[in-house]
């Protein structure tokens, strides 16, 4: 009994000196009307807010900052600010764009039961699943029970873990490739990631520096490719593994595992 209480406290140990945070830069990106991508990047200021709902209860991943869509600003425009349509009305600031239409609605948390996988193996791997490209991942889906999460329960999920954790952000090409591949791997039909709907086409990742990457998949229930904002509310973003494996706007409140990451470096 002893041996094995050494052995968990051995690992916990081990799991937490192994990986050390680094911080990243927030961006913004999305796709346009017509379907070119458009990314918006942050002069290196970024506030994070925490709005209420009228509940009363906080909306997590809500992010009100002061960004540029183009290399340059238009005449009259700072650097650092934007407005997604048209000229401000008078009285409006520029960088405000966080509509009551934009906010997702905070909805009340239930959980599911997924069956254990077989490629799972909490014992050995108590926190970090897999290693890639210097970044630790976990997966939810391995622990706790298999159970899965609202997006907003999954964001809290993975800032439990501690060890600067936070829902993935697919900031790469390669990264995308192996999310991809654990969908695949571990046969998971859907998983959260960490991004939100900002504007009419404008979507945040909740860490990282992006290089403008997207792959929103072609398949969609309207017809068209994502996002397509087919229930009305759809502001969260999931990785679907269905006819290939893609990026698709979602409603926040459906029920999906998550893959957590911090971004680290594995210590020799």
């Amino acid at each position: 009994m002893k041996t094995i209480i050494l052995f968990v406290l051995t690992t916990a140990v081990w799991a937490e000196e192994l990986y050390v945070k680094n911080e990243g830069t927030p961006v913004i990106f999305g796709v346009g009307s017509d379907g070119d991508h458009i990314m918006v990047r942050s002069p290196g200021v970024l506030r994070s807010t925490s709005p209420q709902s009228p509940s009363g209860q906080t909306l997590q991943g809500q992010h009100q900052g002061q960004f540029f869509t183009s290399g340059q600003p238009s005449s009259g425009q700072r650097l650092g600010q934007v407005f997604t349509s048209g000229q401000p009305s008078p009285g409006q600031r520029l960088g405000q764009f966080l509509s009551s239409q934009s906010k997702p609605t905070r909805v009340l948390s239930q959980q599911t039961i997924l069956p254990q996988n077989r490629f799972c193996d909490h014992a050995r791997r108590p926190i970090v699943d897999e290693v890639f490209q210097g970044r630790a991942y976990h997966f939810s889906w391995c622990h706790n029970g298999g159970r899965s999460y609202t997006w907003y329960d999954a964001s809290h999920h993975c800032q439990r873990l501690g060890n600067g954790f936070q829902a993935v952000s697919i900031e790469h090409p390669n990264e995308d490739n192996f999310v991809a591949g654990v969908l695949r791997t571990y046969q998971m039909r859907d998983i959260w990631t960490s991004g939100t709907k900002l504007g009419s086409y404008q979507w945040y990742w909740e860490t990282g520096v992006s290089t403008g990457y997207t792959n929103w998949s072609n398949t969609g229930r309207l017809g068209r490719s994502q996002p397509d904002n087919a229930d009305g509310n759809e502001q969260c973003l999931a990785v679907v593994n269905s006819l290939g494996v893609g990026w698709h706007d979602s409603r926040c409140n459906t029920l999906r595992p998550v893959i957590c990451e911090t971004e680290a470096f594995y210590r020799q």
